[in-house]
């Protein structure tokens, strides 16, 4: 008997016996611990005389038809409420029968759960809590099974879906709730395409690990995150983002307005600036007395000036709205920076300070990069050099960086060249504690300089953003008193060996760059813009004819007369695109060249004009060089006008 009650013990309760009327006859020295009553207490009793606390009458009722019937009852579950707390226990009986079949009575045990149901209670207090924060968030909430069948949803969640909610219940499969959803169009991108969008909503729910944007048929926009259990079952948040995507289309169209307004501000304000450089350029090639070529000068450089400000005001615009896109061309570098540096040599004389170039590269060094933005950052720095230096002299330098131990703290993105451009003077210098503020937006190093010198203070800062947009660094080494020096470091791609012989073939020859006499037709609506490019095209002894609009170019294009055409973007009847695809759709016209005309200086706007059939787009205003130029660098049409001879 002392090993049963060391067993007793051991299972945290007692055993006890009854008689064929249920009396108790014994029960094991333990039940003291758990009750504070001696066996002795017990016995005779019946066990209908001892209901225990806790317990409902249909469970009560139950266990003593168990017992009446003698059925064996396991894990009956009831409690005694005593001084010193509640104590819950957990009973368990078979019947007994003698050989007879006759009943002898019940053999059971009877153990302490107190622990186990504190437990249990604090879980289900804890659930209960969890539920009741599930059902007031605000984010829907759903969790199903490794089977892939609801075990619960909130209420926000069920909202969220209301022609599929009557299905959501537990046990419901996640594939027929939501082809009950596109059944009812509750999911309008699946309008069209049902079943494939079923199979991929399959395929995000099973990979248990997304998040992704998900548009109802009421026009709400959802964030779906769903995170897939180490059981395999998928807990999943639904958060409604309905004012974050409005918020964003708004500033989509914003974006496009801004975009919209700067492209027609750019046309604009550029058409007429380019019949005033223009018109300019030409009086200044006309006999004139000293006091007058100084006049027209100052209109050129006012220009100019002018000129400068609107491109860095709208590709600081560009920027902000993360719009500024890199063309990528094959260019020499020293004829580049050559052509930069040229213009600014006669400033520098009326200065009285020297304006020096020294070229530490290949003399015929060709790469690949964006031409427009190099000469933005080389025109920004030379134009503050020399606009701040009252004597003394501005260096140009341009390095090829080799061998450097640090070269991934001076470029972001590592190309076949790295070139370090400095400009260097021996002006006034920059306080210390502004050298960082130079390149801030519409920042100058003091107030005094813009009543000074002028400027609107964003060169520097449009410096900065190009380099970074570009790969490279920039840095500045400066002193009150000793001068400035800017040094920036960008990363060029080399050109290609067929790349670098075509742009050979077509860079300007030792006989100039007008080339042989061509045909030339000019389809532009502004009639100062074509007075302007009739004069420089008849200087370079070129035959030209003049057109208002795209239509009349179409027309025009059939006499089969062109060597080429220039065609303005913006005219009435037919813009420039749908005229230049019109000609393109023609036998003659699939290998004229067409070179666009536009006020327009936006890189992606051009690629869509070379997309719609241009060869090239020169931006107005354009000078008489860069006319040139593009002439030159389209070098075929020489080819195409001697086939015909």
């Amino acid at each position: 008997m002392d090993q049963l009650e060391h067993f007793a013990k051991l299972i945290n309760g007692w055993f006890w016996e009854t008689d064929s009327d249920l009396r108790f006859t014994y029960l094991s020295e333990s039940v003291t611990l758990f009750t504070g009553l001696v066996p002795e207490w017990h016995y005779g009793k019946l066990r209908t005389e001892w209901r225990s606390d806790g317990i409902s009458d249909e469970n009560w009722a139950k266990h003593l038809n168990d017992l009446e019937s003698r059925r064996p009852f396991y894990d009956f579950v009831f409690c005694r409420v005593e001084s010193n707390g509640t104590r819950w226990m957990s009973t368990s009986g078979e019947p007994i029968f003698n050989e007879f079949e006759e009943f002898l009575g019940y053999r059971g045990v009877t153990r302490d759960i107190t622990s186990q149901m504190e437990l249990s209670d604090k879980a289900d207090k804890s659930k209960a809590q969890l539920l009741t924060a599930l059902e007031i968030m605000d984010e829907g909430f759903v969790y199903y099974d490794a089977d892939g069948r609801l075990v619960m949803c909130n209420e926000k969640y069920r909202e969220y879906y209301p022609l599929s909610k009557h299905l959501m219940v537990p046990g419901a499969k996640f594939e027929d709730i939501i082809r009950e959803g596109v059944r009812k169009g509750q999911h309008p991108d699946a309008i069209g395409r049902e079943e494939e969008w079923v199979e991929e909503r399959l395929a995000v729910h099973k990979s248990g690990n997304s998040i992704v944007e998900q548009k109802l048929k009421d026009g709400r926009w959802l964030r779906m995150a769903e995170q897939q259990m180490p059981d395999g079952s998928v807990v999943g948040m639904r958060i409604d983002i309905t004012r974050l995507k409005i918020a964003q289309e708004n500033a989509e169209t914003a974006s496009l307005a801004k975009s919209n307004f700067l492209s027609t501000m750019s046309h604009e304000i550029r058409t007429p600036l380019n019949g005033v450089l223009g018109l300019a350029q030409l009086l200044a090639d006309t006999a004139l007395d000293q006091d007058q070529k100084k006049k027209v000068a100052t209109i050129l450089s006012s220009g100019q000036t002018l000129l400068a400000i609107i491109n860095d005001v709208l590709d600081m615009s560009k920027i902000e709205a993360g719009g500024l896109e890199l063309e990528d061309k094959v260019f020499s570098l020293p004829g580049l920076v050559s052509t930069i540096a040229t213009p600014f040599q006669s400033l520098a004389d009326d200065k009285g300070i020297e304006l020096a170039v020294s070229y530490e590269i290949d003399s015929s060094m060709v790469i690949k990069g964006d031409t427009v933005r190099l000469r933005q950052i080389l025109w920004n720095l030379l134009s503050n050099a020399i606009k701040f230096t009252d004597y003394g002299r501005v260096q140009l330098t341009i390095e090829l960086v080799i061998g450097k131990e640090n070269i991934g703290e001076l470029v972001s993105s590592p190309k076949d060249h790295l070139v370090c451009f400095a400009v260097e003077d021996t002006g006034a210098g920059i306080a210390p504690d502004r050298v960082d503020a130079i390149f801030d937006a519409f920042t100058q190093e003091d107030s005094t300089i813009t009543r000074k010198h002028g400027g609107t203070g964003l060169g520097l800062s449009i410096v900065k953003e190009l380099i970074k947009l570009m790969g490279g660094t920039v840095r500045v080494d400066s002193a009150l008193g000793e001068g400035t020096k800017f040094i920036a470091y960008l990363p060029f791609d080399a050109a290609a060996a067929e790349e670098t012989e075509e742009f050979s073939l077509r860079a300007p020859n030792s006989e100039g760059q007008k080339g042989k006499p061509l045909n030339i037709l000019i389809a532009e609506d502004n009639e100062v813009n074509a007075i302007i490019a009739k004069a420089f095209l008849d200087k370079f002894g070129h035959s030209v004819r003049h057109v208002e609009n795209g239509r009349l170019a179409v027309e025009a294009a059939k006499d089969d007369w062109a060597d080429l055409i220039l065609m303005d973007i913006h005219m009435p009847e037919m813009n420039g695109v749908d005229a230049t695809k019109a000609i393109r759709e023609t036998d003659i016209g699939k290998t004229i060249p067409i070179i666009g005309l536009t006020a327009e200086a936006f890189a992606d706007r051009h690629a869509m004009f070379i997309e719609a059939g241009m060869v090239d787009v020169l931006t107005k205003p354009f000078t008489e060089q860069q006319l040139a130029d593009t002439l030159a660098a389209n070098r075929l049409i020489e080819r195409r006008s001697r086939s015909r001879d």
